[in-house]
């Protein structure tokens, strides 16, 4: 199960909601298609190099920004507490809010064309 965790709590919760949405998004369509090109082929690299790596995600509200860390092991993507802003050996994917609203709001569709999904955090590893 992927899990991302609110490292800097910005002022709006509902912000938070939509991470946590779209990470439940993210579950479901990983979920069912983990036997598929490319999640298929990218949990088995990191099985195969039983490493954990981590990447930290920046959520652009606009008016703040929320920033979260998730970790992808072979045990799957989790939680991570270390978010490590402005480091040399970390890396940040940047998102935008409403991008977040959008799948929050055709949750189904995501799930169902994990195409429509960004990936670009887990592309990072």
């Amino acid at each position: 199960m992927l899990h991302i965790f609110p490292m800097e709590r910005g002022s709006d919760e509902n912000e938070n909601g939509l991470m946590q949405h779209y990470v439940s998004v993210c579950n479901r369509a990983l979920d069912l298609n983990k036997e598929r090109f490319p999640f298929k082929q990218i949990f088995e690299v990191v099985q195969q190099e039983n490493i954990a790596r981590s990447v930290n995600v920046i959520v652009d509200g606009g008016v703040h920004m929320e920033a979260y860390s998730i970790c992808f092991s072979p045990e799957g993507v989790t939680l991570s507490d270390d978010v490590q802003l402005g480091s040399g050996n970390s890396k940040n994917w940047v998102i935008n809010s409403e991008y977040l609203k959008a799948v929050s709001s055709d949750a189904e569709g995501y799930v169902q064309n994990p195409a429509k999904l960004d990936w670009g955090w887990l592309y990072d590893f």
